[in-house]
């Protein structure tokens, strides 16, 4: 058992859930004698909130340690809960037992927008993008500091999305295979190809 650890990860929804799973795997290990000291873990990308005050408490105190990744201006890390969380200091302790108020749970690691790869943009969307997340964290040195490539290919922001300047020459979206794939028939259906087309 000394070499045995649980790992947990996910992007958006699947950090949440890779959250609350690990919540789950590590209430059922507190139960069992000798198993409650196996470290578990998650490494949790752009993660909604998942709980409240309570479940927060839960979690650091049955020792689940959460190491949160966030886009700064990414919208989906501020949800649910965004008038009432944990940033809102003692008003939030006060409220906590209201169905509104949610916690974030662990460590928040802050990725800012502060790659010199990247574009301006007003896509919303482009911020949540987990390549994006694997960007900034491939360059990230520390707080404040500035971007440092370590060599992770720039190409891979613009998978399903335009975040590159054209100097670089990636198209947008270029993962995105056109139609999904479809193709559109003579009797105007969309359909998949046959292997002997």
């Amino acid at each position: 058992m000394d070499n045995l650890s649980i790992t947990f990860t996910g992007h958006s929804l699947g950090a949440a859930l890779a959250t609350l799973s690990a919540y789950d795997i590590k209430q059922m290990l507190c139960t069992k004698h000798n198993f409650h000291q196996i470290p578990v873990t998650v490494f949790a990308f752009a993660s909604p909130r998942v709980g409240n005050l309570a479940f927060a408490k839960r979690v650091e105190e049955i020792g689940v340690k959460v190491l949160r990744f966030v886009n700064k201006r990414d919208l989906v890390p501020k949800v649910p809960g965004v008038c009432m969380n944990e940033n809102v200091g003692c008003l939030s302790k006060l409220l906590h037992w209201l169905p509104w108020t949610y916690f974030h749970v662990g460590v928040e690691l802050p990725l800012h927008n502060n790659s010199p790869f990247i574009q301006h943009t007003h896509n919303l969307a482009y911020f949540h993008n987990l390549e994006l997340y694997l960007h900034l964290l491939d360059g990230y040195v520390g707080s404040k500091q500035p971007f440092s490539w370590s060599g992770r290919d720039h190409a891979l922001v613009n998978k399903s999305c335009d975040l590159l300047p054209e100097k670089y020459e990636i198209p947008p979206k270029w993962w995105q295979e056109q139609n999904k794939g479809l193709v559109k028939g003579p009797d105007g259906k969309w359909t998949q190809p046959s292997e002997e087309e």
